[in-house]
């Protein structure tokens, strides 16, 4: 399927158009399928003579029909006397009992489908009553009887050798006492609801309800949908009155999309079709046998991005945990070389100072190694002015 690329302002009209159906209620409107058939002639059948509102007809033929539902004919019958237009080119559409003028009667019409030709055989009619009876004087008389109670002026003329005494037993039956009536049977159907819905991509867009005369339809969305259950779960068939959903992938561009959802249904006994465009209709006919057809139903998905998520990521500062370790200080105490010299040769502050082995601890141990190396220097410089001041001396004394 081919996609066309809308502009940002296709886009928004389109979304803006979706906007005004939900509002006004469009996508709540049922899309339903529709059985169709069409006239193919006359099936078994003989000409009566009939007393319709007082008039005698003579050589009417009397007998089944025959409509083609999906390729296959089935029988039929008519509903209508005086109507006799009939056709093989317009189309029939499966209708409610309501659009004959027999609303009333519908129960009795459907026991007479249900039991004569050519649902029971006609050897098992002749044996209800009580003489043989052929095909085509079972459509006939079966024919009659649907009228009787759909044109209550109807009757047949009962001395015309036309009218057999086979076709007016069958007759009687079906229209005496034993007829108590039978319910109508179910439309073939399919709908789908809404016709429309719309959402956001990623998201589940629905649901849609499935009403049809079947177990179960089958269910296929166009690409790039995918049909879902009410978990996200992917399916390809709903039961009657299930739901489902559509969800198209997150990031796709907004768009729409189609979904079918298909199957077979019965159409059964007793369903009425008619021509309800046509001008002057054609002749109302009333399905005489189930019949099975193919249905079908489109719905409509469109769907707009997602919007844009943003998140927010808190700055984190890591702030590592430092540890100092401070290396133990060993002070070892430094021990100085001393030289003693006589008092009698230092000067008086000096000689009257001892200077031991070791320093005694003042201060701090901090300062402790620079004050001792500084005193070690003072008292080293001394000694060598002292022996330089001796030396000096002891020249001149020699010299003179």
């Amino acid at each position: 399927m081919r996609h066309t690329r809308r502009s940002p302002a296709r886009r928004l009209l389109a979304a803006a158009v979706a906007v005004l159906a939900v509002a006004l209620g469009l996508s709540a409107v049922p899309a339903s399928a529709q059985v169709t058939a069409v006239w193919q002639g006359l099936g078994a059948f003989r000409a009566l003579t009939v007393n319709h509102n007082g008039t005698v007809f003579a050589a009417v033929p009397t007998g089944v029909m025959r409509l083609r539902i999906n390729g296959v004919e089935y029988s039929a019958y008519c509903i209508e006397f005086v109507n006799g237009n009939l056709n093989t080119v317009d189309e029939y559409q499966e209708a409610d009992w309501t659009a004959t003028t027999a609303s009333t009667d519908e129960p009795r019409v459907n026991w007479i489908l249900r039991n004569s030709y050519p649902n029971v055989s006609t050897a098992a009619l002749a044996a209800l009553i009580g003489e043989p009876i052929t095909a085509d004087e079972a459509a006939a008389g079966t024919q009659a009887a649907i009228w009787r109670f759909t044109e209550p002026s109807f009757s047949l003329v009962r001395t015309d050798p036309s009218n057999t005494s086979a076709i007016l037993a069958l007759f009687d039956y079906l229209t005496g006492p034993a007829n108590v009536g039978d319910p109508a049977e179910p439309a073939a159907s399919l709908t789908v609801t809404p016709a429309s819905a719309s959402g956001e991509a990623g998201a589940l867009i629905g649901p849609f309800t499935v009403t049809a005369s079947a177990a179960s339809m089958g269910v296929s969305a166009a690409a790039p949908g995918t049909a879902v259950n009410a978990v996200g779960e992917p399916i390809t068939s709903v039961p009657n009155g299930g739901q489902f959903f559509v969800r198209v992938p997150v990031g796709t561009a907004p768009g729409s999309l189609t979904v079918t959802v298909s199957g077979v249904v019965t159409v059964g006994s007793g369903r009425v079709f008619i021509t309800p465009t046509k001008e002057p209709p054609l002749q109302k006919q009333i399905l005489a046998e189930a019949a099975t057809t193919p249905v079908s139903q489109t719905v409509t998905v469109s769907w707009t991005a997602a919007p844009a998520t943003t998140t927010t990521t808190a700055a984190t500062t890591t702030t590592a945990a430092t540890t100092t370790t401070v290396a133990a200080t060993t002070t070892t105490p430094t021990v100085l070389e001393t030289t003693v010299v006589p008092s009698s040769v230092l000067p008086t502050s000096v000689a009257q100072t001892t200077v031991p082995g070791t320093l005694p601890r003042t201060g701090s141990d901090s300062a402790r190694p620079l004050l001792l190396v500084v005193f070690g220097l003072l008292v080293a410089g001394s000694t060598l002015v002292a022996v330089q001041m001796t030396a000096i001396t002891v020249q001149r004394r020699r010299r003179r």
